[in-house]
């Protein structure tokens, strides 16, 4: 049985993985076109300093998306940021 969690614990980890890797790659595409770090944005996004352009709610959720993410790799790992 520990086997079998061990198993499903490790894939979910390397699922949790795989999605942060696309969430920064989709992330720095911003990043870039913005000169500003999705951290950064993301506290200007919460204090209300943006205005509601597409661009920027998405930005916002992908960041949401990836914080979550690494919450959840780290309750299954004990890792750190991913």
């Amino acid at each position: 049985m520990e086997r079998t969690l061990d198993k499903l614990f490790d894939y979910e980890a390397e699922t949790c993985r795989q999605q942060l890797r696309q969430l920064h790659d989709d992330l720095s595409v911003y990043e870039q076109q913005y000169s500003l770090s999705s951290a950064e944005f993301y506290v200007h996004y919460q204090k209300g300093q943006t205005d509601n352009r597409m661009d920027y709610i998405e930005w916002a959720s992908l960041f949401q998306m990836a914080q979550r993410l690494e919450k959840r790799l780290s309750l299954l790992t004990g890792e750190g940021k991913a």
